[in-house]
């Protein structure tokens, strides 16, 4: 069909399988771990690259590719923009956890517990919190910033584009 040339096909699972087979998968990152491919027919295949992406980033990738400049609230990124390095975040446990480059990040919402090097160390048992402070402190206030940016707008009702929900409802009455 003349659409398929211009579609772009988004590939992904809704969520993690329970029958893990592999024992990595039975870590606090591969609970998380699913395929998410952006598949546009016209591009070559050898420029597929392997990295952190996550479904959040799916949204702000489609108005990408569609060429969409009217403002948006994402927390995700569009993928085919080199702009800002590829992370991911997610709660498990009550624990926060930010990955970013190799990096896992496990924060208890008042101090870093555990960093791990989750591609080198795909079981997670060598714990660098204590070894790589720079690091630690980095990815700490970058995940701080995205939990209160979250929670100021969850609690203005400010998720929308329009902005706080609950001050226009203020102002008109």
């Amino acid at each position: 069909m003349d659409w398929y040339k211009h579609t772009l096909f988004v590939i992904t699972a809704d969520h993690a399988s329970a029958e893990i087979a592999y024992p990595e998968y039975n870590t606090a990152w591969g609970y998380f771990s699913i395929p998410v491919f952006f598949y546009q027919p016209e591009k070559n295949w050898s420029e597929f690259k392997p990295e952190i992406i996550q479904q959040i980033d799916i949204m702000p990738t489609i108005l990408g590719y569609l060429h969409y400049d009217k403002p948006y609230v994402a927390f995700g990124r569009d993928i085919f923009k080199e702009n800002e390095e590829p992370s991911a975040f997610n709660y498990l446990n009550q624990v926060y956890q930010f990955f970013q480059s190799n990096y896992l990040l496990q924060f208890d919402g008042k101090k870093s517990v555990g960093l791990y090097d989750f591609k080198s160390d795909r079981l997670l048992k060598n714990n660098l919190v204590a070894q790589l402070p720079d690091t630690v402190a980095k990815m700490e206030a970058h995940l701080k910033g995205l939990i209160q940016q979250y929670n100021n707008r969850m609690v203005d009702d400010d998720l929308t584009r329009e902005g706080s929900q609950i001050k226009k409802s203020i102002s008109t009455h």
